[in-house]
């Protein structure tokens, strides 16, 4: 799981699945809609995210680190 706290925006990661994300608002109000961004990736089992700021990225099992611009 990796915040993006600025945004609002909460990323999570499967390992079969890839990559989604929601909002802190939906968090609260206690219900999510979850939104996959796996645009761009060679698999879904992901190990592992960190945001920077700017990019996300997602280590993958066996296929390297993945890279989002998410704006």
């Amino acid at each position: 799981m990796a915040v993006d706290w600025n945004n609002g925006v909460v990323f999570l990661s499967t390992y079969g699945d890839g990559v989604f994300y929601t909002t802190l608002d939906e968090v609260k109000k206690g219900y999510v809609t979850l939104t996959a961004v796996n645009d761009g990736l060679l698999t879904l089992k992901i190990r592992n995210l960190a945001y920077d700021g700017k990019y996300l990225f997602a280590g993958t099992q066996g296929c390297s680190v993945w890279r989002l611009n998410f704006h």
